[in-house]
Parts: C-alpha cells; structure tokens; sequence
C-alpha cells in the first residue's frame, strides 16, 4: 500500500466516511487533522496529530509517523523490540544466552559479559566487554524479508561508546539463516572513537548486502564479533530508511581491516619449531575436540610427541600454537618436514593431515601427506606451495599462530595413535 499511495498521493481526494474534498497536496498542510466519519453524512473532527513536516491527512494514516514509507526497524531500545533478542555467544555456547530484561542482571560467559549501562540516558544501553572469542547479537526465532530496507536506502544505526580499544579485528555482520551473512570490518572505526564519548554509527545495509547479506531472509539484524579485549556500550539500536544517504553515514570502502603490522620474518635457512623434545619460539603444545577429550598428547622427553585419538566418537587435532605470530614469508618457497610414526590407525583408512592457520583461525586448508607404515619412523617433505594451495581467503604466512597442526583424516579417527618429531621449515 505505502508504494501505491506514494505515486498518486498529489492526486488523491480526501474522502474519509461521505466526507470528501478535491485533491490536496502533502504540501498544502503543516498540521494534519485527522477526520472520522458518522454514520450521518456529516464528518466530525476527532483529533489533531502533530507532523515535522507537511502531508496529506489522509497519507499520514497510510504513510506512519513523520510521513515516512518504511518505519524504523527497532532492533534494541532500553530492550529487546520483537521479534529480536538480544543474547552473547561464544566457544562455551554459540548457540547463545539471553541477555534478558532485567536491568540489573549481569550475563556473562568465559570470554564476555553483557550489563546494562548509560549512554544517553540511564539504563539505556549495554556495556558489553570481551576478554576473548565472543560475538553479542540480536536474532530473532525466524527469518524475514527485510529486502525493503535494503530498496529504501536504510541504514544499520546504532549508539556507541567505547571503554577500552579492540585489541583484535572486530567484525560487524548481518546475518540471513547462518552460514548465510555479510561480515564489515569495523576495527579501525571503533579505535578511532575517543575513549567514553558517545558516538552515532550508519552503516549503509548495501554495504552488508554487497558481503552477501540476503535481506530476504534476515534472521540477525545486529551483531559484533571480536577475539579479544575490547569493551563498549550499545543503545538505540536500529535500522533507519533513508539514512545510508546521510551526510555522516560510514562509507563501504573504509570499513575494511586496517594495514596489518607483521612481526619480522624467520630468518633462513631453516627454523625448527619442535626438536629434541623441545618446543621452540614461546610455542606451546596444544589440542582441540568435538568433545573435548577426544584427542590426548604426552611429551617423551627429548624425544617425540605421543599423540593418541580415542575411540570415543569424536574429532580432534594436534597442534604447537602461540600468543605471537610467526612471519613465515621467508619460506614460501620452502618446505615444512616432519618425521612420523604410527602405532596404530585404528579406523583411518584415508591416512593423516598436516595444516597451518594464520592468526583469526584462517587455515591453510587439510594436506593429506600418506599412511605411513605401522612401527616405524618416516620423514616427510611437503612444499609449502603445496600445503597452502587451497587456503581460507584470510590465510597468510606474514602472520603464523599454528605453524604445524596434524590429525588423522577428519572421521576417520577412532583409535588411531601416531607420534612426531623433528618439526622444522627449511627454505
């Protein structure tokens, strides 16, 4: 209806009961006095609504406040708007906890907390504070098309103060029915605020849709992820039509990650990351699991590292990780070697893996190096060329925080037990 109306309001009568006038132009009024009618011919005056600009009587009723075509889309103001909820999410539950409409409540997991805060007014906002990976959103049960927003030049707005810088990349994204979404990068926007002054964001939503956004299918209107400290506070949160032609709307362009800083690269001719039992470079010994216990590791001291994937029914990897990157350019052209030798494979059939990632768990991708033979020691060579041919699009060897993770074949891993050594890059 808004569509209609909006091509023939300048000629539309206003005919309200049996009351009816000649056309009227939206900007032959300043006020509008909306007309009832009786069941006389008659119509009688019932009440006067304020307008901030002029419009036709009878538009204001179709068109909404202000005379605008689309609402607002509330998303979050001093609490949830329906159908959205406001709720944090991270590795302890992605699937989220509800941030709730107590005001004094503090909601929180390992790696964020979310407690109501003031950034206009009291208890308008939520002060929402990692420490680590976490993301907070605003999701509704189902998804819905919201394409009109997207039509009407609408913007994602919101109210901001920063407490503390993002130590990492901080992603802003839209979400259609997860793993459908378009992903900003507001770090730098947010390290240039001022510290504990309040702010008022526009994202144009076509920047989103241009990250592959299907406004069709919203189900997410709203939503920050980081993977480390960073503390701000969010009021107001909502989509505005018209608004991604303000004059201070965010450009597309400068919501991108900013210029990274690597550290200096490995010098030559080789770099051994595990030797003689040891782990070098401040790198640690670590392991991952669907279930969290699927996959163990046991250092033999100056030797090897036993690693050993129950039959469990689980999943898992074994990697050497750190808090500071490894800037690997300096073998691109190299190769990673390793020595291996199995115990036993249990139910892998396929054979084993080797993989890098680059800081943000951006992978090198799986490498299936061979199936060694049982009980006996085997050196491997593998071009890095080759181990990164198919890498996630943010892999990057300037900026290394796994250089060597291996795992039986991902499925395939019930039972097996394999040990490894002598792990080093060689240009």
């Amino acid at each position: 209806m808004p569509h209609i109306v909006k091509k023939f309001f300048a000629l539309l009568p206003i005919c309200l009961g049996a009351f009816c006038s000649s056309p009227i132009l939206a900007a032959d009024f300043s006020g509008a006095m909306v007309m009832t009618a009786t069941s006389s011919s008659s119509a009688i005056l019932s009440q006067a609504i304020p307008r901030k600009r002029s419009i036709n009587p009878v538009l204001s009723l179709l068109l909404g406040d202000d005379g605008k075509t689309l609402a607002d889309l509330g998303i979050y103001k001093k609490g949830d708007k329906a159908p959205y909820a406001l709720k944090i999410s991270s590795p302890e539950n992605w699937g989220g906890t509800l941030v709730g409409s107590d005001q004094g409540a503090v909601v929180s997991h390992a790696n964020i907390s979310v407690e109501t805060s003031q950034v206009t007014l009291p208890q308008d906002g939520k002060k929402v504070t990692w420490s680590g990976a976490a993301q907070v959103l605003s999701q509704a049960g189902a998804t819905a098309d919201r394409q009109s927003y997207l039509d009407a030049k609408a913007a994602l707005v919101f109210d901001v103060i920063v407490h503390q810088a993002p130590a990492d990349l901080v992603k802003v994204r839209i979400d259609c029915g997860y793993p459908c979404l378009g992903e900003l990068d507001g770090t730098t926007l947010f390290k240039n605020f001022a510290l504990s002054s309040k702010y008022t964001v526009k994202l144009p939503l076509a920047c989103f849709a241009a990250k592959g956004t299907n406004f069709a299918t919203v189900d997410t209107p709203f939503l920050i992820y980081t993977s480390k400290a960073f503390s701000a506070s969010f009021a107001d949160i909502r989509w505005v039509a018209g608004a991604a032609n303000d004059a201070d709307a965010i450009s597309c362009d400068s919501m991108v990650p900013p210029v990274p800083v690597f550290n200096t690269p490995v010098p030559g001719p080789s770099y051994t990351l595990f030797g003689d039992g040891i782990v070098n470079g401040g790198f640690q010994s670590n392991a991952w699991s669907t279930n969290g216990s699927h996959a163990a590791f046991a250092l033999v001291p100056g030797a090897e590292m036993s690693l050993n994937f129950l039959a469990d029914g689980g999943d898992g990897l074994f990697f050497f990780d750190a808090g500071t990157a490894l800037n690997l350019i300096n073998y691109a052209s190299g190769k990673m070697e390793f020595e291996i030798n199995v115990e036993e494979y249990g139910n892998n059939t396929s054979g084993l893996v080797v993989k890098m990632d680059s800081v943000g768990g951006c992978t090198s991708g799986d490498t299936l190096f061979g199936r060694p033979a049982v009980g006996q020691w085997q050196q491997y060579s593998i071009n890095i060329s080759d181990l990164t041919a198919n890498p996630a699009s943010c892999f990057d060897l300037h900026n290394i925080s796994v250089p060597f993770g291996t795992l039986p074949k991902w499925g395939e891993q019930q039972g097996t037990k394999y040990s490894v050594r002598n792990v080093r890059f060689v240009q």
